[in-house]
């Protein structure tokens, strides 16, 4: 502070004014928590308490009492657990961009992010730079697939110089909390960053008495012998399936059967009604699954081949759209009609693991199709589309887990339409490492 030459009288003047003002010339100003540390003032510590302090419900998913797993997601960088149930995260260069780290939490009840106000992590930075930056630089939470830079909400708190809590509310990631099983830190820097705590926080009780039950699949289609296996889930998540009873309904039954959770589909075409009822202490609930039944189809594929691959972890090309069968062998492999597609680690976006296949089945105007297509070997999420083009049906997105049956159905409903050698194209571009296998597949026409 520069020194400054007063006068007695000035002297005293400003001690009564401070006495009687009981005012502290240099007392740090009020500041909101949420302000604090950014820009000037993100080496100060706060003045107030956490504000999260009444969020008391919450979802532990790093620690002793951990909700979940975690994972690297492939991005090269390290996670090493500490006997305090901490995890300590080696940097490195992310999926081969920026350096930086990357947490996932994994196995979530799908969904379950959605009932809480609040993402909430601390981390340790004593060894560990952040960087600046767009993309994986600063501090950053991904739910897939919508990613949102923490630093950018303000919601930042110091405990000391070095440990600093993150918090994000969920509801800025949109619909995904409704559905995503896993969630990510993504944090660019370089050293070592120590991970003491992750953890949904809710004000409110996130369990509430059950309101509702949902059923999945709530529609699809089956062949006539398929078998369709339901999972029922109560408004706070909890699988419900055992014990639900379980009916089907319809001039189109005939010959269908229910056993348990699983449909066995009959020889008549239609549509079948699967209804399910749970009771429990706060009612009786109940909601139904629509089933067409397709008991009269002949599949027109008998002949599968390999168009065209691009597969880029991290963008960095192995297959850079590769149209010869021989030159794409080191990750694709086709044994009568059954697809083996091997993935690298570093798969971080939509469009990096793209696979062209061709098949011999045809389309005319007014044809009714059913496709469908086995997907074995890992968990991930998978675009599709028919043709290459969305004339027939609009692009897929979705999860799916080692062993599901994936089903469309449709109408060729105008001549420009119609299409000959019909292509499947997929994308496993965000699936972690592992040899997908696309079998069983369907090209069908139902009318």
């Amino acid at each position: 502070m520069k020194k400054t030459k007063l006068t007695m009288v000035a002297s005293m003047l400003l001690s009564a004014v401070l006495v009687f003002s009981g005012c502290n010339l240099f007392a740090p100003e009020d500041k909101n928590p949420t302000e604090n540390n950014q820009g000037e003032d993100k080496k100060e510590l706060n003045p107030e308490a956490f504000p999260l302090a009444d969020y008391s419900y919450k979802l532990t998913c790093i620690g002793s009492e951990k909700a979940n797993g975690y994972a690297e997601w492939g991005s090269g960088s390290t996670i090493t657990e500490n006997a305090d149930g901490s995890l300590t995260l080696g940097a490195a260069n992310l999926w081969g961009g920026d350096s930086g780290v990357c947490l996932a939490l994994t196995n979530m009840k799908p969904g379950i992010i959605s009932f809480y106000d609040y993402i909430v992590f601390t981390v340790d930075t004593t060894e560990y730079t952040i960087s600046e930056g767009e993309g994986n630089n600063g501090v950053n939470v991904k739910v897939p697939e919508v990613q949102k830079k923490v630093t950018d909400t303000y919601n930042v708190y110091k405990d000391s110089d070095d440990v600093v809590t993150y918090y994000i509310e969920t509801s800025a990631f949109g619909e995904a909390p409704k559905v995503a099983k896993e969630m990510a830190l993504i944090i660019g820097g370089t050293g070592s960053l120590k991970v003491t705590e992750v953890y949904l926080a809710a004000k409110e009780n996130p369990v509430k008495a059950v309101n509702a039950i949902t059923i999945d699949p709530a529609t699809t289609s089956a062949p006539s012998g398929d078998k369709v296996t339901f999972t029922v889930k109560d408004s706070n998540l909890n699988d419900v399936t055992a014990t639900v009873v379980y009916t089907i309904e319809g001039e189109d039954a005939t010959n269908s059967s229910i056993e348990a959770n699983v449909l066995t589909a009959g020889s008549t075409s239609g549509t079948v009604t699967v209804k399910a009822t749970y009771t429990c202490d706060d009612g009786t609930f109940e909601t139904t699954s629509t089933i067409t039944v397709l008991a009269t189809m002949k599949n027109l594929v008998t002949k599968v081949d390999f168009k065209k691959a691009f597969l880029a972890p991290g963008w960095a090309p192995i297959l850079d759209n590769v149209e010869n069968y021989d030159d794409a062998k080191s990750n694709v492999l086709i044994d009568n009609g059954t697809v083996s597609y091997t993935l690298p680690t570093g798969l971080v976006g939509d469009w990096q693991a793209q696979l062209f296949l061709t098949t011999d089945a045809s389309l005319a105007e007014g044809d009714e199709w059913y496709v469908s297509f086995k997907l074995s070997g890992i968990d991930g999420k998978y675009t599709f589309k028919l043709n290459d083009a969305e004339v027939l049906m609009p692009q897929s997105v979705a999860s799916f887990t080692d062993g599901d049956v994936i089903t469309f159905s449709g109408k060729v409903d105008a001549p420009e339409k119609a299409c000959e050698n019909i292509v499947l194209t997929f994308d496993f571009g965000t699936c972690p490492a592992g040899t997908v296998t696309i079998s069983d597949i369907v090209i069908a026409k139902t009318n």
